[in-house]
C-alpha cells in the first residue's frame, strides 16, 4: 500500500495497557463516533463478545476458536475458570518441565466430547521468550507431556527431539 493513504476521524476514546499495545479489559480498545469498535487483549484483535460478554463463553466457544493466540486470551480472560469451562479433570494426566525449567502439563477433559465420544487433552506449556501460558488441544490420547508436545507438531515423542530452543 506503498500509494494508498487512509484517512478517518480520531477515535472517542483508544485504551492501552502499560506496553502502550491496544487494551482493555471491558470495553473496545477503540471506539469511533459512528459506533464501530474494536477490541484488543493485550494487543490481540478479538470478537466483542470475548470482552463484552467473557461471563458466558462457553466450552464450545473456547473449541471453536483455532487460532491459538486467541485461545490464549481466552484463557488469561477467563482466568481460573478457563479450566472450569474447558471441564478439565483438576490433576495432571502428567508433567515435566522443558529445557528452561518451565513446567509442561498434560490433561484431559473430564468427560467425553458430546460429538466424538473422546475426551479431548490438552498441553500446558510456557513460551520460554514471552512466557505466555498456552493449552494446546493436542491429537489422539496422549500419556505423557511428551508424546502431546510432539503431536502438536505432527511427530511421533521418537521423532520429536528438541536440539535447541531459542
Amino acid at each position: 500500500m506503498e500509494e494508498a493513504c487512509i484517512v478517518c476521524e480520531m477515535p472517542l476514546k483508544i485504551n492501552r495497557n502499560e506496553a502502550g499495545v491496544l487494551h482493555s479489559e471491558d470495553s473496545p480498545a477503540i471506539e469511533w463516533r459512528d459506533g464501530f469498535k474494536l477490541y484488543y487483549w493485550n494487543g490481540v484483535n478479538l470478537p466483542d463478545k470475548y470482552i463484552e460478554d467473557k461471563a458466558n463463553l462457553t466450552y464450545e466457544d473456547i473449541m471453536a476458536e483455532t487460532n491459538i493466540e486467541k485461545r490464549r486470551c481466552m484463557r488469561e480472560i477467563l482466568g481460573n475458570g478457563f479450566a472450569t469451562t474447558l471441564g478439565l479433570e483438576p490433576i495432571p494426566i502428567d508433567e515435566d518441565t522443558d529445557s528452561k525449567g518451565k513446567p509442561i502439563r498434560l490433561f484431559r477433559t473430564a468427560r467425553p466430547d458430546n460429538i466424538t465420544n473422546k475426551h479431548i487433552y490438552f498441553a500446558n506449556v510456557r513460551d520460554s521468550s514471552t512466557d505466555r501460558e498456552y493449552f494446546i488441544c493436542v491429537k489422539g490420547e496422549p500419556t505423557n507431556v511428551w508424546a502431546a508436545v510432539a503431536s502438536s507438531f505432527g511427530k511421533s515423542k521418537e521423532d520429536y527431539k528438541l536440539i535447541m530452543e531459542t
